[in-house]
C-alpha cells in the first residue's frame, strides 16, 4: 500500500489546519501564494492533458516559515 504524499499535499494540510485567527489567515494566504497554480494544456491529438508545475518552495521551507511565525506570535503575546 504505497501512497505517495507530495510536498504540496503536506503544505495544504498544514496550512488548512491552522487556526482561523487573522494572523494565521494572512500567513496561509501569503504562503499559498508562493505556489504556482497548475498549468492546464490541451492539444488536438489528445483530449486533454494536465501538466502540474513543481512548487516553488518545499514543505521544509513552509515548516520553517511556520515555526518563525509561531515564535513571532508568541513573542508578541508575551510583550502584551
Amino acid at each position: 500500500m504505497g501512497i505517495t504524499f507530495s510536498d504540496l499535499e503536506a503544505v495544504w494540510m498544514l496550512l488548512h489546519g491552522l487556526p482561523e485567527t487573522p494572523q494565521w489567515v494572512v500567513f496561509q494566504s501569503l504562503t499559498l501564494g508562493l505556489y504556482k497554480p497548475p498549468v492546464t494544456t490541451s492539444s488536438s491529438t489528445t483530449t486533454s492533458s494536465m501538466t502540474t508545475t513543481a512548487p516553488s518552495v518545499s514543505f521544509e521551507d513552509v515548516a520553517a516559515a511556520f515555526t518563525e511565525e509561531a515564535n513571532r506570535q508568541c513573542g508578541h503575546q508575551k510583550l502584551a
